[in-house]
């Protein structure tokens, strides 16, 4: 199995397990759940890559300011 693939489980089984009703508590439980020994390296941008794909990051996005509100 690749590291990728066991980023992804681990993902994915928090998803099942929190939802995405609060990203905050998402966000902090695929933080808690890193299955890899150090943070950094390969390991750690395959981890990164896979939330960023499956959530699209651990950060929340931040509205623009100059966007213009339609309604």
């Amino acid at each position: 199995m690749t590291i990728i693939n066991q980023a992804r489980e681990v993902v994915i089984t928090i998803e099942m397990q929190i939802g995405y009703q609060d990203p905050v508590l998402l966000r902090q439980a695929l933080k808690e759940a890193y299955p890899f020994e150090r943070r950094k390296g390969y390991r750690y941008r395959a981890w990164l890559g896979v939330i960023k794909e499956r959530i699209g990051g651990m950060r929340p996005k931040k509205p623009d300011p100059n966007q213009l509100t339609l309604f």
